[in-house]
């Protein structure tokens, strides 16, 4: 082989060898490119399947309360289930669920019931108890009902006595728990409903309205409101500080308007801690 047909397959292995570098190269960048593209892809399937995870959350599978359910996510399971062979209701063989019977002591009224006829001749029976002869035992059926209910009024007669000693007069004054319109089981009803069952002021006005017959203003509830706040403020600092030196604590927390609790701590979020073993103290137990 000549000199010169060596020295060409020289050039075309160096070419070959360079092209071949430069297609290593042009494949290493395009490895590159499509590794970033990669990366790039799976943060868009993270965050679309954290998206789809938040759609499907509801008040079953979350924290998250029944209002904020909506239209949004899975339907609930509930009235959605495969129908069942089985026929509504109690089930050959369920006991059932009853209501008891009171004991004797707890009924206010007995009213006996006497047939009016015969069921089987229809012979026209005695309307009075005396009258009839019983068999068997009688079938007790009770019915729980509220009693008339109306606002016991108090009120206080402060005379003008004079002294037989020195012939001047002197007035007696209201005492201190009497001082406002309205006693403390008004006031901690009141409490009750606007606070525990979020009752807006206007329709425990109208309750105790129409319900009660106590004719009360808008402001005289926003005042009983802040007495019952101001009776559970020393109860509350004392439950602070007994929860110090407690073992063993529950705390949770939620945010939610003010409440007679959370305006005597001065709190707007409220946080909620509890102890097994913390009593409230006798004033608190109303």
């Amino acid at each position: 082989m000549s000199a010169r047909h060596r020295d060409q397959q020289a050039n075309d292995l160096s070419r070959e060898n360079e092209r071949l570098r430069q297609e290593l190269a042009d494949k290493d960048q395009q490895i590159h490119r499509l590794a970033e593209q990669v990366s790039e892809q799976q943060k868009q399937i993270a965050d679309l399947e954290r998206q789809l995870a938040l759609c499907k959350q509801n008040s079953t599978n979350s924290s998250k309360p029944p209002s904020s359910d909506g239209l949004a996510g899975e339907p609930r399971e509930r009235g959605r289930r495969k129908k069942s062979r089985r026929k509504a209701g109690g089930q050959p063989g369920h006991r059932g669920a009853h209501r008891p019977l009171e004991p004797a002591e707890r009924v206010a009224e007995i009213r006996p019931l006497l047939p009016e006829q015969c069921q089987h001749c229809g012979q026209a029976l005695p309307a009075e108890i005396e009258q009839v002869q019983t068999t068997g035992t009688v079938q007790r059926h009770q019915v729980t009902e509220l009693p008339p209910i109306q606002a016991r009024i108090i009120e206080y007669q402060c005379h003008r006595v004079v002294c037989p000693q020195c012939g001047e007069s002197t007035r007696a004054t209201v005492p201190e728990e009497a001082l406002g319109h309205f006693g403390p089981q008004l006031t901690a009803l009141i409490a009750y409903l606007t606070v525990v069952c979020r009752m807006p002021r206007r329709v425990v006005e109208a309750l105790l309205g129409q319900v009660l017959g106590i004719e009360i203003s808008l402001g005289s509830t926003q005042k009983c409101w802040e007495e019952a706040s101001q009776a559970a403020a020393a109860p509350c600092q004392e439950l602070e500080r007994q929860l110090k030196d407690e073992p063993v604590l529950n705390v949770d927390e939620t945010a939610g308007g003010p409440t007679a609790l959370s305006a005597s701590c001065g709190l707007s979020w409220r946080r909620g801690t509890w102890s097994t073993r913390w009593r409230p103290p006798a004033a608190a137990q109303c």
